[in-house]
């Protein structure tokens, strides 16, 4: 069996810095907003979000707090997650 460090080592050297796509080594120099200044660069990724029928306010508004504060830039998809068939209403 593989120990989880073992598995991240790959990804994250000693100093947590070997990863390619670690946002602290592609900041653009003198850029005003340094959190968004990723150069050029997006990784595959979506969201996933587990959710039932009954929880389609919250879902609601989760969904648009990460499109306000992140992902109206960066256009990842979103997986929702349900262990019944989701509702009319929720798919609205």
């Amino acid at each position: 069996m593989t120990s989880l460090s073992t598995i991240a080592s790959h990804f994250i050297g000693e100093t947590g810095r070997n990863n390619p796509l670690h946002p602290e080594d592609h900041i653009i120099p003198g850029s005003p907003n340094l959190s968004h200044a990723v150069a050029g660069r997006r990784v595959n990724a979506s969201f996933v979000m587990l959710a039932r029928n009954s929880d389609v306010d919250g879902a609601v508004r989760s969904v648009r707090a990460l499109e306000d504060r992140f992902n109206n830039r960066y256009g990842y998809p979103y997986v929702f997650l349900n262990e019944v068939p989701f509702t009319e209403d929720f798919k609205r």
